[in-house]
Order: C-alpha cells, then sequence, then structure tokens
C-alpha cells in the first residue's frame, strides 16, 4: 500500500507541482481547499503526512494548530509550503517538521519528499495494523460487555466489527491474541465508525507489561 499524503491548498499551481512529484514517487495525495474538508479527512481516514500551503494563513493557523494539539494526529510529518520572506517561527511552534520555499521546483519537491519519506515510513510502522480476528469484550457502561471481533491491532490503536456500530467515547477492553495465554485489558477511544459496524479506536491507556506482549506479539 503506498504512503498516503493529504494537502490543504487553493493554488492550482502548487497542487499540479505536488500531484506530479507525488505520483512519481508513488505516494498517494489527496487534496483539500479548506480547513474543514482537511480535518474531516484526518478523521476518516490514516495520513502519513499533512502538507499545508502557508499562503493561506487562517486555514493553516486552523489545521495545524488542530493537528499539534490532537493526541491522534500530532506526530504526523507535517510540511509547511512558504513564501521565503516569511517568519517560520509560528509554522514551527506550531508542528511543522519540513518547509518547502517557493517558488516551487521539481528538485526542490523531490528533495523534500526524500527527507519525509524516511519520516512518513516510521510514522507508518508505528500505526502498522496485524490481522487478528479474535472475540474481544467492550465495556460500553459500567458492568455492561458486548462481544466484538478484534479486526486489527497495532501499537497505538486497533479496530473492531460489531453487530452495531459502538457508541463515541473511551471504553475498557479486553481480549486474547493467538498463543498468548494472558489477558490483555486496555482503554481505547473511538476514532471513527462505519455504519456496517466496524470500528477504528485509539489505544489512550495500557499497563506498560501489557504493551510489551503486544509489541512482541506483533
Amino acid at each position: 500500500m503506498p504512503l498516503q499524503v493529504i494537502m490543504m491548498s487553493r493554488d492550482t499551481e502548487t497542487v499540479q507541482l505536488l500531484k506530479r512529484a507525488m505520483s512519481q514517487a508513488h505516494i498517494r495525495l489527496l487534496v483539500c481547499a479548506e480547513a474543514t474538508d482537511c480535518l474531516r479527512a484526518l478523521e476518516e481516514e490514516r495520513f502519513e503526512a499533512i502538507v499545508v500551503d502557508c499562503s493561506d494563513v487562517q486555514n493553516t493557523y486552523d489545521v495545524l494548530s488542530k493537528v499539534s494539539t490532537s493526541r491522534f494526529w500530532h506526530k504526523q510529518v507535517a510540511i509547511a509550503i512558504t513564501d521565503e520572506f516569511v517568519d517560520l517561527r509560528s509554522a514551527f511552534k506550531l508542528g511543522s517538521n519540513l518547509v518547502l520555499y517557493k517558488p516551487l521546483t521539481a528538485e526542490k519537491i523531490s528533495r523534500i519528499i526524500h527527507a519525509a519519506e524516511g519520516l512518513m515510513f516510521q510514522e507508518r510502522r508505528r500505526h502498522f495494523r496485524c490481522p487478528v480476528n479474535e472475540t474481544a469484550w467492550l465495556e460500553v457502561e459500567k458492568g455492561v460487555e458486548v462481544p466484538v471481533t478484534l479486526c486489527e491491532l497495532s501499537e497505538s490503536g486497533l479496530s473492531v466489527q460489531s453487530q452495531k456500530s459502538i457508541p463515541t467515547g473511551e471504553f475498557r477492553m479486553r481480549f486474547r491474541l493467538p498463543k498468548i495465554e494472558k489477558q490483555l485489558s486496555l482503554r481505547a477511544a473511538t476514532v471513527w465508525v462505519t455504519e456496517d459496524g466496524r470500528s477504528g479506536l485509539r489505544i489512550v491507556q495500557i499497563n506498560p507489561s501489557q504493551k510489551a506482549i503486544i509489541l512482541r506479539w506483533l
């Protein structure tokens, strides 16, 4: 599966240059013109990096501030596109890792992609999800557990399948992994839910010894 990058820009020329370079690097690029669309896409899908065009000051601030303060997105690679004379301190303060200066050229873009790829693959490994297909128990309210199928598991999150869509919020969850005798438990928060009962959750609390078991199993 190719790396996935989301970009926020209204500049047609900038978008076309980035699309061409990303395609050559076999990276999937999703382009959004508005901050609301960008943030919605980040809620619904996993991206290894985000590119923001700083010429749109308000949209840039809205997106980078949300990304930098979110426990779900703050470790993503963030690339700021800006004019050379712009003060970059605010962009770096909000969490940009790399800066791409205008005027853009194919060579500049190629260099920044090369620099970002290592960080993006590192981010992907952190979120790699291994197929599981085991029964798990989700505590939807105090003392009330419902069975779900644990479909995938990673260091930082998991996905489950249930008969009905689970509510949003944080839940205690317990399960066993193949070839692991010890039952594991953790707290997870809903990130996304589909109409057919599939849900993605982010691990928000887990005992270090149990996390070590998961890492060894993965």
